[in-house]
């Protein structure tokens, strides 16, 4: 992970690659693919290795209220 994020620092330029962890990059994938592409939370959990919701929370932000008028209208509860 460390040769990894020093590459793209290198490559980029941009040094705060060189600050990028392994739980960056976890709480990355959890907020794509639970926030960006609504994936069912169990999925995400069974393929992420958590073991239950009040785990995989920490890693998610809250919606703003833009996401959360949409998710409304796309139900059809708006």
């Amino acid at each position: 992970m460390k040769r990894t994020a020093e590459r793209a620092a290198d490559e980029t330029s941009d040094d705060d690659y060189q600050y990028v962890s392994s739980h960056d990059l976890r709480r990355r994938f959890a907020q794509r693919l639970l926030v960006d592409r609504q994936m069912n939370p169990r999925v995400v959990m069974a393929v992420g290795g958590w073991d239950s919701f009040q785990a995989i929370e920490p890693y998610l932000n809250a919606p703003t209220a833009e996401v959360v008028n949409d998710a409304f209208e796309e139900a059809g509860l708006a």
